[in-house]
């Protein structure tokens, strides 16, 4: 089941509790009143359990509510019918109810329950595949609770509004994570975490941690998913939530790009399925089966497989799962094709195909719908910046009226001085009385400083290793002059989370080409600098012993070297890296890009850019314009579907600006609300400082990362590398 229809069910058990408390709270002023909320109640008890009753308490609920000609109470009731509806599945009823209960609602003047049938429709609209109307009531639920939040109600009206606040910014989140709007989707679900942080249970916690946790790992940035898969499986209370809980140890146990075991891998995917099994739930148990399956496929015995796949097509024959048999019939084929049955095989994939037909007409209905919603926020984006220009402005004004009061404060300050050194001459004179008070503490202190001796001898020796691993990779990297002597216009931004790093830079200079590169091996620390010596000798062999120049050919060469070291180890390694590569002609002012995941940014003066690629994305700034070429999607490692790396060229325009860097910069947390820096900070931050050199580019990037990240962790190693020609 998609988030986001999970949510839908905790929308309907909320409006239920909501409604409940209504009918406690507001006073029966007549039978028929009485009548209404007594089929209410009566409905609520029996919704899930018994639809025969059902049916006849909505239609009573409607009925009594009609005759206390209360629009509030009508719209209730019209609620009631839609529910029914949608547990049944039909969709296109409950749509009519929904409208009618919104109408109902407006002639009441009831902001939560317009707020409340906003969200209804929107879920109705998502079950018939509209995504567009179904955001566009998602947004306006939200507009009403915020409408009533800032109203500043109390007590229950106010627990309400917010509970209803933070589910509509849950499912607009997942919307948008659905059709991979990743940005939006980030900005919705923090928001949804930061009530959660303050005002949620420990599942409420744990259930925004694991969904921001598959948005990046759909997303592709490991490190970050595998952040808040830790945090919701480390929130110990979350481990009563079977469901959930198992959902993210899942994921988890499925995510590429981490270091983690394969007996841990394994470990986690076994409790997963156990407990879904204990609850029960047959098509969580396909799924994971499944899921299961298609990870683990080259470490499982046929024995293994074929029981799996047999259990998996039994649960969804016994409960009718037609949903879940694309995704078995694939794995039905892949498995015949390892036993060498292809007739088998052949049956299987064909059933595959002409079932994932519906997929892939739904998928692309979903891009359509993706690239207007796109469309708009660029346009609102823009709009967004020309104010900010006037804010700007105002800004300054308000800067220079302030000047005075500055002056003020300087004459304060050497007042202040003055108390300083009084108060100083003071510290120093009861310091005197103090030191002589400690002289007998000494000998108590002894015993203490013998251990802590033994404590720092043991982290010494530590130390000394990790700093000897230091200088031993700094020795693998190119310095700073060595690059210079080609690229004098050049800066280097370098940062590792730990003592040693995953992200490493490589140089190499043959003829009259230059090579650069930034790479982000996987993990940091100590794995991730094994990882980066193994990487960074690949991409030596591949220029130097095989004398490959085209970019795309030497991550080729890197990745079969690279899978090579790693195929000696007798456990499965998935470690690798994503990388950005460039060969720059000098004299000829041209350059040849290829990456891994990672890109190429080009920074070039407005006026001058002839690029036409419609691969390339543009952000126009007030001087300047940013293009932007993606990488191949695949890292240098192992991978499923492996293929030869592409490769563009790029003919450079006098003043043009070059960027190659990894994730860590984007990905860090900080600022007033904790959330990531986000590349279209980094992209706006970078055009703002085209026009300085490339020392105070570097000065200013420093500046602008330690200001966001202030006393946040950093999470990952940080390198970028820019230069001019």
């Amino acid at each position: 089941m998609p988030v986001f229809m999970r949510n839908v069910f905790l929308l309907l058990g909320f409006l239920l509790v909501t409604y409940a408390g209504i009918a406690q709270n507001i006073k029966v002023n007549n039978q028929e009143e009485y009548n209404f909320y007594d089929y209410f109640k009566k409905y609520q008890e029996v919704e899930f359990s018994d639809p025969s009753a059902a049916e006849i308490y909505a239609d009573s609920c409607l009925f009594w509510a009609r005759k206390t000609k209360n629009d509030q109470f009508i719209g209730m009731a019209f609620q009631v019918k839609g529910w029914y509806e949608e547990t049944k599945s039909n969709f296109k009823p409950a749509l009519d109810y929904y409208y009618k209960s919104l109408s109902y609602m407006k002639k009441a003047n009831q902001d939560q329950g317009i707020g409340d049938a906003y969200g209804n429709l929107g879920n109705a609209y998502y079950a018939l595949n509209d995504l567009t109307k179904c955001l566009e009531m998602q947004l306006l639920s939200l507009e009403y609770y915020e409408k009533i939040l800032a109203k500043k109600p109390t007590g229950r009206a106010k627990d309400e509004a917010m509970s209803g606040r933070s589910i509509a910014l849950h499912n607009t989140g997942d919307l948008y994570l659905e059709i991979e709007l990743f940005d939006q989707a980030d900005d919705y679900l923090y928001e949804s975490l930061d009530f959660d942080l303050k005002y949620g249970s420990p599942k409420d916690r744990a259930i925004s941690y694991t969904t921001l946790g598959a948005m990046y790992k759909a997303w592709e940035k490991p490190d970050s998913a595998e952040y808040y898969f830790l945090k919701a499986i480390n929130t110990v209370e979350f481990e009563e939530q079977l469901d959930e809980y198992s959902r993210a140890i899942l994921e988890y146990a499925t995510l590429d790009g981490v270091s983690m075991s394969l007996d841990k891998r394994s470990a986690l995917a076994r409790e997963a399925l156990e407990n879904v099994r204990y609850m029960e739930r047959a098509d969580e148990e396909v799924k994971a089966l499944i899921k299961i399956s298609d990870y683990f496929f080259d470490q499982l015995s046929t024995d293994s497989l074929s029981t799996m796949l047999r259990e998996a097509y039994s649960l969804i024959q016994r409960e009718d799962l037609l949903d879940l048999t694309p995704d078995y019939f694939r794995m039905y084929s892949r498995y015949n094709s390892r036993l060498g049955d292809f007739e088998q095989a052949y049956f299987a994939l064909d059933n595959y195909l002409e079932l994932k037909m519906v997929a892939d007409e739904r998928r692309h209905t979903q891009d359509v719908i993706a690239g207007g919603i796109r469309y708009k926020l660029l346009a609102q984006f823009e709009q967004d910046s020309l104010q900010q220009v006037n804010d700007f402005a105002n800004e300054r004004t308000e800067y220079l009226e302030d000047i005075s009061e500055i002056q003020n404060i300087v004459y304060l300050s050497v007042i202040g001085f003055i108390l300083l050194i009084s108060s100083l001459i003071y510290y120093v004179t009861s310091n005197r009385r103090k030191n002589r008070m400690n002289a007998v503490l000494v000998e108590r202190n002894q015993l203490v400083q013998e251990q802590k001796s033994i404590v720092e001898e043991h982290n010494k020796s530590i130390s000394d290793s990790i700093n000897y691993a230091r200088r031993l990779q700094s020795a693998l990297l190119p310095t700073p002059e060595q690059i210079n002597k080609f690229l004098p216009n050049s800066f280097l931004f370098f940062l590792p989370k730990d003592v040693v790093s995953g992200d490493f830079y490589w140089f190499e200079n043959k003829g009259d080409w230059c090579f650069i590169a930034v790479a982000d091996c996987t993990g940091h620390g100590v794995p991730g600098a094994m990882v980066s010596v193994v990487c960074s000798n690949a991409l030596n062999r591949s220029v130097k012993e095989f004398a490959l120049k085209r970019p795309k050919d030497i991550l080729d060469k890197t990745r079969e070297l690279v899978l090579d070291a790693f195929a000696k180890s007798t456990e499965e390694v998935a470690d690798g890296m994503d990388i950005s590569l460039l060969a720059v002609h000098i004299k000829e002012k041209r350059v040849v890009f290829a990456g891994a995941h990672n890109g190429l940014w080009l920074i070039r003066e407005t006026g001058k850019n002839k690029e036409e690629n419609a691969d390339v994305r543009i952000l126009e700034g007030e001087k300047h314009v940013l293009l932007e070429w993606k990488g191949d999607k695949q890292p240098i490692g192992k991978f499923q579907a492996m293929k030869p790396f592409e490769e563009c060229e790029i003919q450079l325009e006098e003043n043009d600006q070059l960027y190659l860097m990894s994730d860590g910069f984007a990905d860090q947390f900080g600022g007033p609300n904790g959330k990531k820096f986000k590349y279209v900070a980094l992209k706006k931050t970078l055009l703002e400082i085209a026009d300085q050199s490339m020392e105070e580019q570097r000065e200013n990037l420093s500046r602008a990362y330690h200001s966001w990240k202030k006393d946040n962790e950093q999470i990952d190693d940080v390198c970028v590398v820019g230069f001019r020609l």
